[in-house]
């Protein structure tokens, strides 16, 4: 994808490699910064400020989607749509 700024974006996915990788690895980079994510286990910053984070588990955000679902379903929030 090209910007309207010149800038480019690349985005690749691939289903072949070794099992032993990572299976969600993402690099963002901008300005001579940089954000890495690694499986949703770590996030980390070079060159800019973020809240880093370091866990064992994966935290792809499907649980508190679906939490997020059912209390706009049973009424107890509104969408935001």
């Amino acid at each position: 994808m090209k910007y309207a700024d010149g800038s480019v974006a690349c985005i690749e996915y691939f289903a072949v490699g070794s099992k032993d990788l990572s299976k969600e690895f993402m690099e963002v980079h901008f300005d001579g910064k940089s954000i890495i994510l690694d499986d949703y286990k770590s996030l980390k910053g070079y060159g800019i400020k973020v809240n880093e984070i370091t866990t064992t588990t994966s935290q792809k955000g499907h649980l508190e989607e679906l939490i997020a679902l059912y209390e706009t379903l049973r009424g107890d929030k509104k969408s935001g749509l």
